[in-house]
């Protein structure tokens, strides 16, 4: 065979098998073990499991904690819209500003949460 062919191939086969990884991440779930699994099997293989695999709605809505799309209640620790005026789960009333609680809160970036997140399931036993 060809050796641009073959390269061509290897490209397609990372390639594909990031795809397996990016629709897991956009599920909740781990872009590395898709990622892998698609590289040791096949991309087909893992763009199916990752396209098939339930949606981790908790990890979704702690992403969006972190990145600062919600905020928690803090009654009932749900994930809800900053602009919210009530809780959708434990109905607690956001109407009433607190002053102290408005304090400018430094977050880290969504691509730091990421990494920490990747280096903490890889060192996981």
């Amino acid at each position: 065979m060809n050796e641009s062919i073959i390269i061509a191939i290897l490209i397609g086969w990372i390639v594909l098998s990031m795809l397996a990884g990016f629709i897991a991440k956009s599920k909740g779930r781990s872009f590395f073990w898709f990622f892998l699994a698609s590289i040791l099997f096949s991309p087909l293989i893992g763009v199916l499991a990752a396209w098939g695999a339930w949606s981790n709605a908790a990890e979704i809505e702690n992403d969006k904690i972190h990145v600062g799309e919600l905020k928690r209640c803090p009654r009932c620790g749900t994930g809800i819209r900053l602009d919210a005026v009530k809780c959708r789960e434990c109905g607690s009333d956001f109407s009433q500003k607190n002053p102290s609680s408005e304090q400018s809160v430094l977050r880290p970036s969504p691509g730091a949460i990421q990494l920490g997140r990747s280096l903490g399931r890889l060192f996981r036993k």
